[in-house]
């Protein structure tokens, strides 16, 4: 089975529910992406602070507190 290819204005969000994407089509969505960002900012839609909590994980300044930090590291490495 081949990975499917996205057309040319799919985004991340369009990689969702697929069974297979090929890390190529994975980098090119990421490189598009980041363009984005890029010109945002030029444009000074965003700032560059804004695009990184955008597409953080975890917010800049967020405070982690693992309850039981040995069972955490336990159940995430074992």
């Amino acid at each position: 089975m081949q990975p499917r290819t996205l057309d040319t204005d799919a985004s991340f969000a369009d990689v969702v529910g697929m069974s297979r994407i090929s890390f190529s089509e994975i980098d090119r969505l990421h490189r598009k992406e980041r363009a984005k960002d890029r010109k945002r900012i030029a444009s000074g839609k965003a700032t560059p602070q804004q695009v990184q909590d955008e597409n953080s994980l975890i917010p800049y300044g967020a405070k982690i507190k693992f309850t039981n930090f040995r069972s955490f590291l336990k159940e995430t490495y074992s």
